[in-house]
């Protein structure tokens, strides 16, 4: 049920900016996102994500003009190599995805954020940093600036019309990659795959493998 309720986001999830400041959200959807978030296992014991409660604003107090500050976000710290990348991405998804069950809207920020500021926020280790963040909020009324974006992918010819595939059963996987929320996404171009090792090869898409496998085949 929870592994359905995941996939699904995938496609409901687009980027906002605009986000309504007069709203915030309440505790209990606070405390809802923490136990989802609490439940993800980490790939590498040095990755993690912490919820930011109030006083998050403080971190994008220098990109206000493009994206509107609110009280409450993620804060998303690792070590800073490849392996902790990796392994963050694939934490920072699913809580990206779990925020979008709760009607959370959320925005990846890899570099659009102050980072003196957010490293007041949380208590860091030597070997820590802090490598991505995401404010979290209520979209603002009749927001249009990034759904768009969402509608043009959906208007997009099926994956299987440029992706070829040994296994039919993996086109679902590689439609929820176009989709997949990331700070570094990549679109899938046209290329054929020998076989599911070759395509994890070609792509660090842990969660959303995660994801499909849990999944009954044939969706």
């Amino acid at each position: 049920m929870e592994t359905r309720l995941l996939y699904n986001s995938i496609f409901q999830r687009y980027s906002c900016r605009d986000f309504a400041s007069d709203l915030s959200l309440s505790q209990n959807t606070l405390t809802s996102l923490e136990k989802r978030i609490s439940s993800i296992k980490p790939l590498l014991p040095s990755v993690r994500t912490v919820l930011v409660k109030e006083g998050f604003s403080r971190s994008l107090n220098n990109y206000s003009h493009h994206i509107t500050p609110v009280d409450q976000g993620l804060i998303f710290i690792g070590k800073n190599d490849a392996n902790s990348h990796i392994a963050l991405g694939h934490m920072g998804e699913k809580a990206i995805l779990w925020a979008t069950t709760l009607d959370i809207a959320t925005c990846w920020l890899k570099g659009t954020f102050d980072l003196e500021e957010a490293n007041q926020l949380v208590k860091l280790s030597a070997e820590e940093k802090i490598l991505a963040v995401s404010p979290l909020g209520r979209e603002k009324k009749n927001s249009k600036r990034d759904k768009h974006l969402l509608d043009r992918q959906k208007s997009r010819k099926p994956v299987k019309d440029f992706l070829q595939s040994d296994d039919p059963a993996l086109y679902p996987l590689f439609e929820a990659i176009r989709f997949a929320p990331s700070a570094n996404n990549l679109s899938l171009c046209k290329k054929s795959f020998t076989g599911l090792r070759d395509f994890c090869r070609s792509n660090k898409c842990l969660s959303l493998f995660e994801l499909f496998f849990s999944l009954p085949r044939g969706l």
